[in-house]
């Protein structure tokens, strides 16, 4: 919307507007919002990290399977139009885990909350499979599980014995700042077998 106000008898628009925080006058349309004691700054739109095909290479620098336990055909990352598709096969007598993260690190100074959703359309044998979603400071490696990683924030879907449909991590980051690696880690237990397609990964302001 448009305002304007008179300036010397004559309306002249406003571009730009100013409100006065912390003895500084800032533009409107960077406002700030009290959390624990900080204020942060509120953007008018969530931001996707991944979208329905659209791997919003410019911010994440693309997604990429870190890393695989056991056997690297068993655990297997595809992107299309429409989902980023995680395969996690377990072999035989052994579990089977696949990681795949961002390449760059996110500023998620801003932000409350990140959510990841997907369907999970493939689910059989063993007893069941455990999804982890985190923010961590460095790129996971062989050996190395988001559990036991230290994460820095972090959800879990676990025992999933069904199939799902808009199935959704989600982590409260609202007290954290700083830039870190986004992951999502797919396990499957003794036998199990595990197919999800992510929808969306996002940040909510």
């Amino acid at each position: 919307m448009t305002i304007y106000r008179a300036l010397g008898g004559v309306n002249r628009t406003v571009k730009q507007q100013y409100r006065g925080v912390g003895g500084v006058n800032r533009e409107v349309k960077e406002q700030y919002r009290g959390v624990g004691g900080v204020n942060r700054k509120v953007f008018s739109a969530d931001t996707f990290l991944y979208n329905q095909g659209d791997s919003q290479t410019a911010l994440t620098g693309g997604w990429e399977k870190e890393y695989y336990r056991t056997n690297s055909g068993a655990g297997t990352l595809s992107l299309d139009a429409s989902y980023m598709t995680v395969v996690c096969n377990a072999i035989s007598s052994n579990g089977q885990i696949v990681v795949i993260g961002t390449l760059n690190k996110i500023d998620v100074t801003r932000y409350r909350s990140m959510a990841v959703t997907f369907d999970v359309v493939t689910q059989s044998g063993g007893v069941g499979t455990d999804y982890f979603f985190a923010i961590v400071n460095s790129k996971l490696t062989a050996g190395t599980t988001i559990p036991i990683a230290t994460p820095v924030a972090s959800g879990v879907l676990p025992t999933n014995t069904v199939t799902r449909t808009d199935a959704e991590i989600a982590v409260d980051i609202s007290s954290i700042s700083g830039s870190y690696y986004v992951v999502l880690e797919s396990y499957s237990s003794t036998s199990a077998q595990s197919t999800i397609r992510i929808k969306s990964i996002k940040l909510n302001i």
